[in-house]
């Protein structure tokens, strides 16, 4: 937890972080700061298979992905939708 504790965002690689690793770790996990505030992404955007079937294809997109979780993108010129990159608690799975 110490680790973790002070991380502004969290990007779970699995697929079930609501599901089942939330409801058996909340009283942990609410005490890191990613999760009180919602910043929790994992690699769903597309669906389930995608992220290991494409994204090596659309690495750079993926680095857009990280740099609009982590609030780090242009202000001018076309807004990056994120594409691999979800948020769990507040966007559908891909």
């Amino acid at each position: 937890v110490d680790l973790a504790k002070d991380a502004d965002v969290i990007i779970y690689t699995g697929r079930d972080f609501l599901e089942k690793i939330y409801p058996l770790k909340n009283e942990t996990l609410d005490q890191l700061k990613a999760v009180q505030n919602k910043a929790v992404y994992d690699t769903e955007g597309l669906g389930p298979g995608a992220w290991f079937e494409q994204r090596y294809a659309e690495y750079d997109r993926i680095g857009l992905d990280v740099c609009d979780i982590v609030g780090h993108v242009r202000e001018t010129g076309e807004k990056h939708e994120r594409r691999w990159l979800r948020n769990v608690f507040t966007e559908k799975e891909g």
